[in-house]
């Protein structure tokens, strides 16, 4: 994490193609990432001093709610567990699941009830 810190951040915007009229969608988008699988939608994000945010664009208003012409570009800080390990479950190894047979585990199947 010892990276300089950066003088410029480049945002690569593009049109929001799901953006209908009078819903709450940006304007505009991060494009789709070229590192993403195929059939999924992954979408570019940026890394800021050791953390990564997605970001977007709205049509920029005043603070009566009148359009400004320009546009809001927001940042948002992506979540730990969505890039240090989603779930935090265990991935399953090579070779089993369960180290002992069911034979050998002398409580299976002697429950008194």
């Amino acid at each position: 994490m010892n990276e300089p810190i950066k003088d410029k951040i480049y945002l690569n915007l593009v049109p929001n193609l799901n953006k209908k009229p009078g819903d709450n969608q940006p304007v505009l988008v991060a494009p789709n990432s070229p590192k993403a699988p195929e059939g999924k939608n992954w979408k570019m994000n940026v890394n800021i001093n050791g953390e990564w945010y997605d970001y977007c664009a709205f049509d920029g208003t005043d603070i009566d709610g009148n359009p400004t012409g320009g546009y809001t570009v927001i940042l948002t800080k992506k979540e730990a567990q969505a890039t240090t390990g989603a779930n935090k479950q265990p991935g399953f190894k090579a070779g089993g699941f369960q180290k002992k047979s069911f034979a050998n585990n002398k409580s299976f199947g002697n429950r008194q009830y």
